[in-house]
């Protein structure tokens, strides 16, 4: 056998060793682009790997209407920032989100001394979300302007609001629409003003001030570290980096959190059973009290944890989740063939309520999720069959962990420092949740008696 021909072999072989999963003997249940029959299968899956982020992000921007919101770019930086800068950097960024919450509360919260005031719950929550969240993002100074964060706020409504509205259309309906929905001039105009006026001078000023000052000390927040790990020009450009910023202030915390908690609310209201054990295990687990809360606190926090998560469970912000679309055909080891522009997803919430998985699952069960401490993957931020409306795999929610912080930190203060009740005739009765197809949405319009109690943490 001629040299070439021979070490040609070889590194077939090899490859062939390689793209096969050690101890595998069967057909491989993974997706495979196909090339057509004439090429080898594990040549399919070399090229999967090699496309399959490509082909993942391409379609999650498709599923969102990216192409009409603006707010979607082809870029990976913002999720490679929350991955490894944000949260190895939690445990130094609780205190900083605890501390601007109690700033928060403090504007926010109105005052209710010896006597039951309405909110609305789910804009208060809103607010106090967006603050903490802004001093994380976009820095001290920012986080506490007005302006900012009634923009962030409407914008992200904006933002759902027009995903709800393109997402049903067939797709050659969608530009026609999309054109006359005033929440995409909104959203348009928006986003040019933050990333022209807003964001775009501060990371100018930012890079100015690190080139010319020897001293300057760099602002520990995540549009910085955005700044930190660009490695490329198309990263590096401020308006790409303004657009990723409003990426992770409009779908990744604000919107999400809000609803976790909103619900959580809701099911703890009717069912106040829970409530003295939350607040004992509150107590308990902030010794140094609240406005020193540390992650490994809220990390002890198992049962608010488990009541969250079952919570979400019967309320998630959707029923399917890991929303996709497939840019190429996709064939599977067995035949089974994905065609090209078929939106895929999972029946997050039907796997989480099925009795073949799960006893009871019709059943609010709080403290569900906490009965086994050696259980793993019991946790609200747990991805597996059973939870999967974080996403799953690598493409999982890589901000959830931070989410979660922040929902125990704003439950745990006013858990234990308010009481809440629904107003005349309504107690006992969870508001019915707004549905618009597999959208799950905790009623906005609900207003909730606040009064403080005779306790400080």
């Amino acid at each position: 056998m001629p040299p070439l021909v021979l070490l040609a072999v070889s590194l077939t072989f090899v490859a062939w060793l390689f793209s096969k999963p050690a101890g595998v003997t069967v057909a491989l249940d993974i997706p495979t682009v196909s090339y057509g029959r004439p090429v080898p299968d594990f040549i399919n899956r070399l090229l999967f790997v090699v496309k399959g982020p490509a082909l993942i992000y391409e379609g999650y921007r498709k599923s969102v209407c990216g192409q009409y919101t603006g707010i979607l770019i082809d870029n990976n930086l913002p999720a490679h920032t929350v991955t490894k800068k944000l949260n190895p950097a939690l445990t130094r960024l609780i205190p900083k989100v605890v501390d601007e919450l109690q700033h928060a509360f403090e504007v926010e919260v109105p005052e209710c001394n010896d006597k039951w005031v309405p909110v609305n719950i789910y804009y208060l929550i809103l607010k106090l979300i967006n603050r903490s969240t802004s001093r994380i993002i976009v820095g001290d100074t920012l986080c506490r302007s007005e302006q900012w964060l009634d923009t962030v706020t409407r914008y992200t409504e904006n933002l759902g609001l027009t995903i709800i509205l393109l997402r049903p259309l067939p797709r050659f309906l969608r530009p026609l629409v999309a054109r006359i929905l005033p929440s995409v001039r909104y959203l348009k105009r928006t986003l040019r003003w933050v990333t022209e006026d807003v964001f775009v001078p501060m990371i100018l000023q930012r890079r100015e001030a690190e080139a010319s000052d020897p001293e300057y000390q760099k602002p520990d927040d995540f549009m910085q570290w955005m700044m930190d790990s660009a490695d490329s020009e198309f990263d590096k450009d401020p308006g790409n980096i303004a657009h990723g910023l409003m990426i992770i202030m409009a779908l990744a915390v604000i919107h999400t959190s809000t609803m976790l908690i909103t619900q959580g609310l809701y099911d703890l209201m009717i069912r106040p059973e829970y409530l003295e054990p939350l607040r004992h295990e509150i107590i308990d687990t902030l010794k140094d009290g609240w406005a020193n809360a540390t992650k490994a606190d809220f990390a002890a926090q198992v049962h608010l944890d488990s009541f969250l998560r079952e919570s979400q469970r019967l309320h998630p912000t959707s029923e399917v989740n890991v929303h996709r679309i497939a840019r190429e055909t996709i064939v599977f080891p067995d035949g089974f063939k994905i065609p090209k522009g078929t939106y895929v997803t999972f029946p997050a919430g039907p796997l989480s309520r099925d009795p073949s998985l799960i006893d009871s699952p019709e059943t609010f069960d709080g403290f569900r999720w906490c009965k086994d401490p050696e259980a793993r993957n019991q946790s609200l931020v747990s991805v597996n069959q059973l939870n999967l409306h974080f996403g799953f795999g690598r493409q999982a929610c890589p901000g959830r962990h931070f989410a979660t912080n922040t929902s125990k930190a704003i439950l745990s203060r006013l858990l234990v420092e308010y009481d809440m009740k629904f107003e005349e005739g309504k107690e006992g009765k969870r508001p019915m949740n707004i549905r618009n197809g597999e959208q799950i949405m905790p009623n906005f319009y609900t207003k909730v008696l606040l009064k403080k109690r005779p306790v400080n943490i």
